[in-house]
């Protein structure tokens, strides 16, 4: 335990006989700070271990630190990798001879001992989200015009809302035939308006000018016709 006092940032931070002991697996003082954390954390390691600790974690005698041991069993690997990476900068602090009264080594077991209490602490849990505030009254959006278009092409019309009607009073038949004549009345005029715009678009790609028949040929054919007629009288 004499070479406790040497080392107050380490022992405050791993306790005296476990800092004791890695100034004395390191070779010194100035070996330990000069190694690599993973050394650190291996120093001491023995896979002869009665209980078979040392071998599953990989850890030497960092695992007998109280903040190492004190952490739950699934969590002492990664306890044991902080707490050597920590352990460097301890031993490279008391090297150089600054903060002898071993604040340094309080001041990161405090931390780690903090750290070390969050890793350990259950996940929250699921978090549950209200329902939506469902919509009362949805305003209707309007369509776009080929929705409009389809909308149009498939609208009841009025004589088909008229079929599904029955007057009381009078004839089956009779409603019939005046549903039929309607219905041919209702054609004839859809034809003759579709022929209409035909003819329009016609007179528009003739430049304006309704077509014409040509009866030139008509008009000299007839006049020889009379003056042949003329000659065999």
């Amino acid at each position: 335990m004499s070479g406790a006092p040497l080392v107050p940032n380490l022992s405050a931070l791993l306790g005296a006989e476990v800092a004791n002991d890695l100034v004395k697996l390191a070779g010194g003082l100035g070996a330990l700070a000069a190694l690599p954390s993973t050394a650190i954390r291996h120093l001491g390691e023995s896979s002869d271990d009665g209980d078979g600790t040392d071998a599953k974690f990989r850890v030497g005698v960092l695992l007998r630190a109280p903040l190492v041991s004190s952490v739950a069993r699934e969590f002492r690997g990664k306890a044991a990798s902080k707490v050597s990476n920590k352990a460097r900068l301890a031993a490279t602090v008391d090297a150089s001879g600054s903060n002898p009264d071993g604040s340094f080594g309080e001041q990161v077991r405090n931390e780690l001992a903090v750290a070390f209490e969050e890793m350990q602490a259950p996940p929250p849990g699921r978090e549950e989200k209200p329902l939506a505030v469902p919509k009362a009254l949805e305003k209707k959006q309007r369509a776009g015009v080929k929705l409009q278009r389809v909308n149009a092409k498939f609208k009841e019309t009025l004589l088909e809302r008229k079929a599904e009607v029955i007057q009381f009073g009078v004839d089956v038949d009779k409603q019939q035939d005046a549903l039929l004549t309607s219905r041919d009345v209702l054609a004839a005029a859809h034809a003759s308006k579709f022929e209409e715009e035909a003819k329009q678009k016609r007179i528009a790609d003739n430049g304006g000018r309704p077509r014409t028949k040509d009866t030139s040929s008509v008009g000299i054919g007839s006049k020889r016709q009379a003056s042949d007629d003329d000659l065999l009288d």
